[in-house]
């Protein structure tokens, strides 16, 4: 037997074979006359790439090959230049896989299909174009609704302790907690914060957990805006008016929605952040109406404003703002959640909802002068939300088994389906 590459590859070819991984197994599909065919992409050991059609009847009899990443040795399948209008250069080989085609599969140790990834560490991968693969179970799926012109769904998923958890996680839904950032993201552990001067100068894009101190860049800048009080998208009309929202496709009245650019920092460097809603509410004295009374009398305290901005510690996780196109060292940056550090009294300790000590969490690994005193961390933003601490969601509560930082709220996408990695064949799954 003439074991050769896919680039040698020729209809009429005698006596071949090839040495084959697959690298994408599509579901059984019907075409346009009405035959029942399954399409492969293989690749040889240099990379080059064919692809292949099984039909029919041969979809079972194959039912135990080709499973997503397994290598096999393929002898003497039929061969055809494929349809030009199916593909974009002339002259590619299709491989038909019938009966009569020898397969056999390679004795090896394969890599595992998925490699699953915990909920608690999702937000890692924020803004990264990395693919995930994730095990839960849906326990809530919203109406489907649209965000421009892109239907999508909210799914509500947990990982396998909800069998548990079943009365808190209805309770959950109901209270809608799986939305609220202050739950899906508590304070990280100290290990988890990134010091600005490592973020700047980052090569790839993510999100980072970091600590510091802001301050109020610019009074000329409006502290709130017209948005959307759903999506959240930035509207130009008046709270009088009902309007639908271009983005969500919703009959509203547009709200006022707080906002301030703070100059953030810590002991390495500074950055420009974005702060919205309810993290920036929290770092304000006063309530968005009070402030937009103020700016009618055009007597806004700016100075009270900015003394109670600054006299906070701040952990954010952030991510680079969107359409952004200044050099890393100007790049501005928003905030997707933010919790409020409030100095104790020398002696006092951070406490969870345990009652044992955080407070050395937040310090260790740190700039000496950011040592000075122990934290407390406060959440401000929605006093019908009980915060979240790390200590808490490590021994629970005694009222409810459930734990929030295992919640999550997925928005997907309702495109066309998408090609499946699939260890069994469809028939498999349907007679199970």
């Amino acid at each position: 037997m003439n074991f050769i590459t896919f680039d040698e590859l020729l209809p009429g070819i005698k006596n071949w074979a090839a040495t084959v991984q697959v690298i994408d197994k599509q579901k059984p599909q019907i075409s346009k006359k009405g035959r029942r065919y399954l399409k492969l992409l293989l690749a040889d050991d240099k990379a080059n790439k064919i692809d292949a059609l099984i039909y029919g009847s041969d979809i079972d009899f194959f039912r135990n090959h080709f499973q997503i990443y397994r290598r096999f040795v393929v002898s003497n399948a039929r061969l055809q230049y494929a349809d030009d209008d199916f593909t974009v250069e002339r002259k590619t080989c299709t491989m038909i896989i019938d009966n009569s085609t020898v397969v056999e599969p390679l004795d090896e140790q394969q890599p595992p299909l998925y490699q699953f990834t915990p909920f608690k560490k999702l937000c890692h991968q924020i803004d990264t174009n990395s693919d995930l693969d994730m095990i839960g179970i849906v326990i809530h799926v919203n109406p489907q609704s649209t965000k421009g012109t892109t239907p999508i769904r909210d799914i509500v998923i947990a990982d396998q302790r909800a069998a548990e958890n079943n009365e808190a996680i209805v309770k959950a839904i109901t209270e809608k907690t799986y939305e609220s950032p202050l739950e899906l993201l508590p304070p990280p552990n100290a290990e988890d914060i990134t010091h600005i001067g490592a973020i700047v100068t980052a090569p790839q894009k993510k999100a980072f957990w970091i600590r510091g101190t802001a301050k109020l860049l610019d009074r000329s800048q409006k502290l709130w805006y017209h948005a959307c009080p759903f999506c959240h998208k930035s509207i130009r009309s008046t709270p009088e008016y009902k309007i639908t929202c271009l983005s969500c496709q919703r009959r509203i009245h547009v709200i006022a929605r707080p906002r301030i650019t703070v100059d953030f920092a810590d002991w390495s460097g500074n950055i420009t952040l974005d702060l919205y809603g309810k993290d920036a509410q929290q770092l304000l004295p006063y309530k968005i109406s009070e402030i937009q009374q103020q700016e009618s009398e055009n007597n806004i305290p700016y100075r009270a404003i900015e003394e109670c901005i600054s006299e906070n510690t701040i952990i954010c996780f952030i991510k680079k703002a969107p359409y952004s196109f200044k050099p890393s060292a100007t790049q501005k940056y928003t905030a997707i959640v933010a919790h409020k550090i409030r100095l104790a009294d020398r002696g006092n300790k951070l406490t969870g909802a345990a009652g044992t000590s955080n407070a050395q969490k937040y310090t260790e690994g740190t700039n000496a002068e950011d040592e000075q005193e122990p934290m407390e961390i406060v959440n401000e933003q929605d006093t019908a939300t009980p915060s979240v601490t790390p200590n808490n969601r490590a021994q629970g509560s005694t009222k409810a088994k459930v734990d929030d930082w295992f919640l999550t709220s997925l928005k997907i996408t309702e495109s066309p389906p998408k090609k499946q990695r699939t260890a069994k064949s469809d028939d498999e799954e349907q007679s199970q």
